[in-house]
């Protein structure tokens, strides 16, 4: 086992179902949600060692009867699953454009929309897109957004993918009536000790700048504090001291529209091999649909999709709890 000072969570464990797309991550004291027949769920988490991430999504469907989906939700299953295996594929030897270009083309094909603020990243120690932290020489593929800078790809690097598909509009919003539950705290912030003035927040700020688990640059919830409704309200005051940074419950703007999303954490080995560390096939089998729209052949997507000359490995689980790489 590697022995490491710090480890734990690179991103708190979140529940999103149906139109909801991320950051939904009820306390122990409010309401949850019920699920029901035919709801659409997403889990995503993340874990580090030393300041190393692996993040993953998955989605699934809660059914009671073994019989696949159809309509729309198979149409975005398709497109979501589609699209992620050629932009693996494409990863270690392709282009930002042809990526941009095989997602639209699976988008297109099975008519529907990737969702606001989808992207592929390059993530490093202790790195993996936090709003709090300006990243010198980031490299992000902003899905849908023009090409501002044409970087590439190098052996040896981590990438995270996050795609999120849609059956309505794939423009977001923040939920009007869920409070945020994620924070993550601003390190260059929190070397203000200002006079705050709620006996809370500053039981909060010790907490934060004492406690391991809460003492991150990564995302946390307010589930980790030993008190969640006590810490609940002392963030107020931080986060408008900006030490912390709320990550608000994001949801589609379409009434009805149902998200599927997968998160994928990709360390490219060498040209034309890349290892998944995170978010694989073996993880989750891809949620069993049945689409009458299919991929068209000899496409640059099929192309991709095949991936021809492209080694993907992943990891497998061994001998109880042990993992390990082809």
């Amino acid at each position: 086992m590697y022995q490491s000072s710090e480890r734990g969570i690179a991103e708190p464990t979140s529940i999103n179902v149906n139109s909801c797309v991320r950051w939904f991550s009820p306390l122990p004291d409010e309401v949850g949600y019920v699920l029901a027949e035919g709801d659409v769920v997403t889990v995503s988490l993340g874990v580090h060692i030393d300041g190393y991430a692996v993040l993953s999504s998955q989605t699934i469907r809660v059914q009671s009867s073994p019989s696949p989906t159809v309509g729309p939700i198979a149409d975005a299953t398709c497109a979501l699953h589609y699209a992620t295996k050629a932009i693996i594929n494409t990863l270690s030897m392709g282009t930002l454009s042809q990526i941009q270009s095989v997602l639209q083309e699976a988008v297109d094909t099975y008519d529907v929309q990737f969702v606001e603020g989808s992207c592929l990243r390059r993530i490093r120690r202790f790195l993996i897109g936090q709003t709090t932290i300006q990243e010198r020489h980031a490299k992000v593929l902003e899905f849908g957004e023009p090409l501002t800078e044409d970087w590439v790809v190098t052996p040896g690097e981590v990438y995270l993918l996050d795609l999120a598909v849609s059956t309505g509009t794939g423009k977001v919003k923040a939920h009007p009536d869920l409070r945020p539950t994620i924070y993550t705290r601003s390190i260059p912030n929190s070397q203000n000790h200002a006079n705050f003035k709620l006996a809370s927040t500053r039981a909060l700020f010790t907490q934060l700048t004492s406690d391991n688990l809460l003492h991150s640059v990564f995302p946390f919830t307010l589930r980790q504090h030993p008190e969640p409704s006590r810490a609940r309200l002392g963030v107020a005051e931080l986060a408008t001291h900006g030490v912390l940074h709320p990550c608000p419950v994001i949801i589609e703007k379409a009434q009805n529209a149902v998200v599927v999303r997968r998160t994928v954490t990709i360390y490219v080995r060498k040209a034309g091999e890349v290892v998944i560390l995170g978010g694989g096939e073996q993880e989750a089998k891809v949620m069993w649909v049945r689409s009458e729209k299919g991929l068209k052949q000899n496409s640059e997507l099929e192309r991709a999709v095949k991936g021809e000359g492209i080694k993907v490995v992943e990891l497998k689980r061994v001998e109880g709890e042990r993992m390990e790489i082809e």
